[in-house]
């Protein structure tokens, strides 16, 4: 397929501070009122459902073999993929990822712990986005995708292009050093490969891309067809203040975007 079959472009621009950068999203989609989530310091997530105000955990078998609705990150996955896959099999919930690293363990703190949540709205639209705790983290992200809750957007990058422009980063931490680093990641596969390594700013100082020795051409870095694009802020130890932001767009092949059923690249 080539550059020129990509007819329909969606701008995409990102500016995350402390707290704010996304790694995954979940909606309810199941038959009663509501679906909440809780999060736990130890990024166990409970799912419950029910009537406002009165919901109670999923005994949904898929989600928990014990029928408490709890996915224990520590023992029942592996990395981002197969959290995400588990959420999946599950007929009244869907997971899709922002901008984690599927092959990245969501149990270490290194590659993103989870924000504590009690309650996060995923009935609502959009769902909910599960962030990171900038404190706890030694990667903040950003990605560029067109996966999305069910029936909006697309169920897969399957036939996206996603073309990074400009980069602005800054992170403040006693000591040590930080990069940026853009990776290419496959969902189908559920790997992630490292394209391109950058310098990031020192302490307070604020770094923008494109600069005289970014090596992007004049028209951006692109990402290969179906691979979902995820910039990271990596640091040596936990960041205090931060910001990430990120500016491209994405070239969709075919028709314009419409509704399909989510994550069948999982076999779901």
């Amino acid at each position: 397929m080539k550059v020129e079959d990509f007819r329909d472009r969606i701008d995409q621009h990102f500016d995350f501070g402390n707290d704010q950068s996304q790694l995954f999203g979940i909606e309810y989609v199941g038959d009663e009122v509501s679906g909440i989530i809780d999060i736990a310091a130890t990024g166990d997530i409970t799912f419950k459902h029910g009537d406002l105000g009165s919901q109670a955990a999923d005994t949904d078998l898929k989600l928990d073999a014990d029928g408490l609705g709890i996915i224990d990150i520590s023992e029942d996955v592996t990395d981002y993929h197969s959290l995400i896959a588990k959420i999946n099999t599950s007929d009244n919930w869907r997971a899709w990822p922002v901008g984690c690293l599927p092959d990245a363990n969501p149990h270490t703190t290194t590659v993103g712990h989870f924000t504590e949540v009690t309650g996060g709205n995923c009935s609502a639209d959009g769902g909910y986005i599960v962030k990171t705790d900038d404190s706890d983290s030694l990667y903040i992200v950003a990605g560029m995708t067109l996966q999305g809750p069910q029936n909006k957007l697309h169920a897969t990058d399957h036939q996206v292009i996603h073309v990074l422009q400009r980069v602005i980063a800054k992170s403040t931490y006693a000591s040590g050093a930080s990069s940026l680093t853009v990776y290419a990641c496959d969902d189908r596969s559920g790997l992630s490969t490292a394209i391109l390594t950058l310098t990031a700013g020192a302490t307070t100082v604020e770094v923008a891309y494109p600069a005289e020795t970014y090596p992007l051409s004049s028209d951006g870095l692109k990402v290969l067809k179906g691979h979902r694009l995820v910039v990271a802020l990596i640091n040596s130890v936990a960041m205090g203040t931060v910001r990430l932001a990120i500016e491209g767009y994405s070239l969709v092949a075919g028709p314009h975007v419409r509704p399909a059923k989510m994550y069948d690249h999982l076999n779901i």
